[in-house]
């Protein structure tokens, strides 16, 4: 119960859900600009982490062409990567429980600066499989983290909106980042074809 009528008024109150402790670190009762700014980080990772995961589905038969390697497999490794995406968070909430969540996001965004690195370097089918899976790894806090961070600043009747916004970064990020990918494939094939 989020309104609270009390008995002989017509006035009500927005009951507090959770409850905030008496702490001054507790996330609740952090000022309205230090929330602001816990959400745009938030909105940043899932905006650079969604955008890394997703930039190549455009762009596999160039990679097929550049690597030799088949788009079967290419495939496959996609599927591996959405796989250890959604398994991964049987790691990374656990480890957010013990070593705190901070940790856990730079852990992550710098293991994906990696395996984009990585991708990079890719040569035979075993390295891209393993790419895929080590990747899917790293970025896996983005499906199921942000949404406890959110849990953890907003209270109850705030986090509709803020889950909302993750949800839209999260889709567009996955959306337009392989329509950008292969319109920058796209115009690097135009200017090989006029040299």
């Amino acid at each position: 119960i989020l309104v609270e009528e009390k008995s002989g008024e017509s006035k009500s109150e927005i009951r507090l859900s959770p409850i905030p402790s008496n702490d001054v670190n507790d996330p609740l009762r952090w000022s309205f600009k230090r929330k602001q700014l816990a959400h745009l980080c938030l909105f940043v990772y899932t905006l650079c982490t969604g955008s890394a995961c997703t930039l190549v589905y455009s762009i596999l038969i160039p990679i097929e062409k550049d690597t030799g390697i088949p788009l079967s497999t290419l495939n496959a490794g996609t599927g591996y990567f959405f796989l250890l995406l959604g398994w991964g968070g049987l790691f990374s909430q656990p480890m957010a429980l013990m070593f705190g969540k901070r940790g856990v996001y730079l852990v992550s965004m710098i293991g994906s600066i990696a395996c984009l690195a990585w991708n990079a370097y890719v040569s035979s089918e075993g390295e891209w499989i393993a790419n895929k899976i080590i990747q899917g790894l790293f970025i896996s806090p983005i499906e199921m983290l942000v949404e406890t961070s959110i849990g953890d600043i907003f209270y109850a009747h705030e986090r509709g909106f803020y889950i909302g916004i993750y949800a839209f970064v999260l889709f567009a990020s996955n959306y337009f980042a392989p329509l950008v990918a292969g319109v920058s494939a796209d115009k690097n094939n135009q200017v090989r074809r006029r040299f």
